[in-house]
């Protein structure tokens, strides 16, 4: 794990050790949470604000890594001060973007950043503060590191402080996830080692068989696990699709095969786990409340629908007969969209950033490819996004992934 390349974090990390040292950092990050700032934080980001247990079925189904964070205990500071930086940054946002607090939080987020570089280079075996310390730098980077002028800084960043999470956790064997908050730190980290795999399209070593396994030696996989396990095959797809010459027809057929194998996996899943959701009323809106269970759905299915895109994808790439798979893409779109005035609603939090990017993505991805163009009303909605200050932190997070990911939208041919 390296520090961000960005300006603004170079400047600081220069001047740190002159201006701002680690006992500051210190008393700072813990004024952060006597003022109450934490606590806002952690109010303005969980789903209703609610706090539950490390095991508690809608937790588990939501994933995010953040809220176990509180059930580790601190052995030094690192991860106080990456909460604090995390804290002050959300107050800025609060309190109409006040320069100082957003100045104050870079130096923190700097200086945690420099202390997990050194703990890494120490000799000591590496343990849960480091990697939930990884989860907040990711959080952080996705949430406040986004620049219009720069996009890609932000997806090479959190991608680094993703790569730097993987070599974290393999640094330990799969045994020492089975339970507890390491079992819950590594069950909802897999999404976004996920991600990255297919975008970099490259199988990941959590898809190997004792990674799959032993974690839940002593908790049962929950619906959202099932289904990231069938997600885990399509970059080891990819890496194969890329590095085969597929001249030959039982190459075809071998990765023909696999695929249909995925497709059947999700129509198994489907039948198991899926549920229905209402859909949203006129004008997109939704009631004034929205319960975490809800949430909870909605992200599942959303999630289900982005991996039979990406699947149906490739079933139309390499299947002799095309017309023949039984996902019904237009549905999994349309599904998609319709459920984001969920993620944004008020009673969802920041924990929004969690649940829409990447099946957002997955659908503006087929919209744009599908010819002749379909579903007018959902690129309409896709498009009055790009004017919602809600969604504005998705939208530059998902254009650093993808650049001009909503553009184009209008003027498909």
């Amino acid at each position: 794990m390296v520090l961000p390349t960005n300006s603004q974090s170079q400047s600081f990390a220069s001047s740190s050790s002159s201006s701002f040292n680690l006992i500051k950092s210190v008393t700072l990050s813990r004024a952060a949470r006597e003022s109450g700032f934490e606590g806002l934080f952690w109010e303005t980001y969980l789903p209703n604000s609610q706090f539950s247990s490390l095991f508690d079925d809608t937790q588990r189904a939501l994933g995010g890594s953040i809220s176990v964070i509180r059930e580790i205990p601190s052995g030094n500071n690192l991860l106080r001060i990456a909460l604090g930086a995390m804290a002050l940054r959300a107050a800025a946002i609060n309190n109409d973007d006040p320069g100082w607090m957003k100045q104050q939080a870079t130096k923190l987020h700097v200086t945690a950043l420099q202390q997990m570089r050194m703990a890494l280079s120490s000799h000591r075996k590496h343990g849960l503060e480091l990697l939930g310390a990884a989860r907040v730098f990711s959080l952080y980077e996705a949430l406040y590191g986004g620049d219009w002028r720069n996009q890609e800084t932000q997806s090479r960043s959190w991608r680094v402080h993703h790569s730097g999470d993987l070599a974290l956790i393999v640094s330990n064997p799969p045994s020492f996830y089975i339970t507890g908050p390491a079992h819950r730190l590594f069950v909802d980290g897999r999404l976004n080692h996920v991600q990255c795999a297919l975008s970099e399209r490259k199988k990941l070593v959590l898809n190997e068989a004792a990674w799959m396994t032993i974690p839940w030696s002593q908790h049962r996989k929950t619906r959202k696990d099932f289904l990231i396990d069938i997600l885990l095959e399509i970059p080891s797809l990819y890496e194969d699709i890329d590095n085969t010459i597929l001249t030959q027809p039982s190459q075809r057929h071998n990765i023909q095969k696999r695929v249909s194998a995925v497709i059947g996996r999700l129509a198994t899943w489907n039948s198991k786990f899926g549920v229905t959701l209402s859909s949203s009323v006129q004008d997109w809106r939704f009631p004034v409340s929205m319960s975490t269970d809800r949430i909870a759905d909605a992200h599942i299915m959303t999630l289900y629908w982005a991996t039979s895109l990406l699947a149906y994808s490739l079933y139309r790439d390499f299947s002799e007969e095309p017309d023949g798979v039984s996902i019904d893409a237009d549905d999994c779109c349309r599904s998609i969209i319709h459920c984001i005035p969920v993620f944004l609603h008020p009673s969802t939090g920041a924990f929004r950033q969690h649940l829409v990017p990447f099946p957002l993505m997955a659908a503006a991805l087929y919209l744009k490819a599908v010819q002749p163009p379909k579903l007018p009303t959902e690129r309409d909605y896709l498009l009055s996004l790009c004017e919602n200050s809600v969604f504005a932190p998705m939208h530059q997070f998902m254009s650093s992934l993808r650049p001009r990911i909503l553009i184009g939208l209008e003027d498909n041919p």
